[in-house]
């Protein structure tokens, strides 16, 4: 693909969390789009689709957000900053989700400031609104106590990523709905295997509707961000337009990867029941992954969780391209690839 410049931008663009299965795509992108990127990793070595992105002009740092000198390096000159490195799960201590998600946010801003970047947008979760009953949830609200780490942590780094916006410094915050897309080993994967055994389903009613966003178009939405005065000092949600019951969400699991089987639905006292005992057993254990099943997982799934894009769309121009059920599509086309890489000898 030709490289064009999209934006005027005096210097290049740092993009933390570049091995990851967003910045993968976001780096990718931005290169695509004719930005200078500098792709930051912590992984001993870049992933291939990382790597193959050097022979087109992007830098490539392995550098960890606490090596002070290794940031200090990848930020000189550097123009803008997205932030989308994290500790994105439901389960860990809150000293690590402080450390990754709050603490490494600091390092980053000040660090940033002191080099001389005009921009930093950050990359947020929709989880920061709250588990509560959302219909079409617009960034005024509603808000709900959160009683979970992982948004926790993403407001209090979000607060203080838009504290820092003033002149000669724009910060912003893309608040991404649930990702899913080709790539997603966390999630997207995990849900393909689980239907292949037969055991993916539902909690509940099931009728509980929820906003996803498909991985691509969350890395347009925050490759938007850069270059736009009107973002600076805003927190805008990111979701498609498309909205889908859990119920309807299985099903199309199953469908995207031929399983044979069809989903259930697991009653939500029993589910409780199962979260509070697999997390007693994973706690005792020391398990790092954590539980097949989380009060967060439990939560998020039976209620309404549904967000307004509205404001994306103003102000960033964002419009999705792609549905769920097509991007489910695309995803098992590349999980059943991995699965015969997988197998080959």
């Amino acid at each position: 693909m030709v490289q064009r410049q999209r934006h005027a931008m005096s210097g290049p663009i740092v993009l933390t969390g570049a091995s990851g299965f967003l910045g993968k795509r976001l780096a990718a992108l931005l290169c695509e789009q004719g930005f200078a990127v500098r792709a930051v990793y912590r992984r001993p070595e870049p992933p291939p689709e990382l790597a193959s992105l050097a022979e087109r002009g992007v830098a490539l740092i392995r550098a960890d957000l606490d090596d002070e000198e290794g940031m200090k390096a990848a930020l000189t000159g550097a123009q803008a900053v997205i932030h989308a490195a994290a500790l994105a799960r439901d389960w860990g201590p809150a000293s690590a989700f402080k450390s990754s998600n709050v603490d490494a946010t600091l390092r980053l801003l000040k660090a940033a400031r002191a080099a001389g970047a005009q921009e930093f947008v950050f990359v947020s979760s929709i989880s920061v609104h709250g588990f509560g009953s959302h219909k079409a949830s617009s960034e005024e609200g509603p808000y709900y106590p959160l009683s979970h780490l992982y948004p926790r942590s993403k407001l209090e780094a979000e607060q203080a990523v838009l504290a820092e916006n003033g002149p000669g410094f724009s910060a912003c915050s893309l608040r991404l709905g649930y990702i899913f897309g080709p790539g997603d080993t966390t999630s997207s994967y995990r849900m393909f295997d689980a239907a292949r055994r037969g055991a993916f389903g539902w909690i509940g009613s099931g009728r509980n509707r929820t906003s996803m966003v498909y991985v691509d178009d969350a890395a347009q939405a925050l490759a938007s961000a850069l270059g736009k005065p009107t973002v600076a000092g805003q927190a805008i949600n990111v979701v498609g337009d498309e909205t889908i019951s859990w119920r309807d969400f299985a099903r199309a699991v199953y469908d995207a990867i031929g399983a044979s089987g069809r989903p259930i639905g697991v009653p939500k006292a029993l589910a409780w029941i199962g979260a509070a005992l697999l997390s007693a057993g994973a706690r005792v254990s020391g398990s790092i992954e954590g539980p097949p099943m989380t009060f967060y997982r439990v939560r998020r799934s039976t209620v309404e969780y549904v967000f307004s894009n509205g404001k994306a769309k103003r102000l960033l121009g964002f419009a999705p391209r792609t549905g769920i059920r097509e991007g489910l599509a695309l995803a098992a086309a590349a999980y059943n690839e991995s699965l015969k890489r997988a197998s080959s000898p």
